[in-house]
């Protein structure tokens, strides 16, 4: 797909296929389920608590699955949690 190509799904000119669009909307679907898994998980904790990562081998090390989301997504991720967590306490996993 060109520059040119999503120009015009932008504009309205031409339509988005099926495929792309299924394709967007899990990218945006998938940060806000992760948010809320967390916040589940942590909301009726007395003490919440969460590690984020510096690095993404220690991302992908720690948790299966993250790959090939870096650290820097995982930290923003865990940023959005704090929003929803009162008192959320956020370290670095320990190395």
């Amino acid at each position: 797909m060109t520059e040119r190509t999503v120009g015009r799904w932008v504009d309205g000119s031409s339509p988005v296929p099926d495929g792309v669009r299924i394709e967007i909307e899990e990218i945006e679907a998938h940060p806000a389920r992760c948010v809320g898994e967390y916040v589940a998980a942590l909301m009726d904790l007395p003490d919440p608590g969460i590690y984020t990562y510096r690095r993404d081998a220690d991302l992908w090390a720690a948790r299966q699955g993250m790959e090939p989301y870096p650290a820097s997504w995982h930290r923003a991720i865990v940023a959005r949690v704090a929003q929803e967590v009162p008192a959320l306490t956020i370290e670095y996993a320990p190395d």
